[in-house]
């Protein structure tokens, strides 16, 4: 990132880095380095966390979660690191109301 604010002060546009960027194999689009700039935080990546967080929370997930690090001999959070990776994964393959309903289950 500080790159990028780097080549903006010297004039260029910050599409133009990030096209340059891409092409040397570092993967960045426009809007995600103003994203970061800016700092804020979606609401669907807000009511993501919120629901995976209530899932992995579950007494069954975490049973789940238990038995996948005692059945891969594995230690519980890279069992609960996994899952996580996983149920964000699936949350994202679904529209933002779909999963923000979840939240109200």
């Amino acid at each position: 990132m500080a790159f990028i604010d780097v080549m903006r002060a010297e004039g260029h546009a910050v599409e133009s880095v990030c096209r340059v960027l891409s092409s040397q194999g570092c993967q960045i689009a426009a809007r995600t380095y103003r994203s970061w700039k800016t700092g804020a935080v979606s609401a669907r990546t807000q009511t993501d966390a919120i629901v995976v967080d209530a899932l992995l929370a579950s007494e069954p997930v975490r049973a789940a979660i238990m038995q996948s690090a005692l059945k891969e001999k594995t230690s519980r959070a890279s069992a609960y690191r996994r899952a996580r990776g996983y149920a964000m994964e699936i949350a994202a393959d679904y529209s933002h109301p779909v999963v923000r309903s979840a939240s109200l289950l």
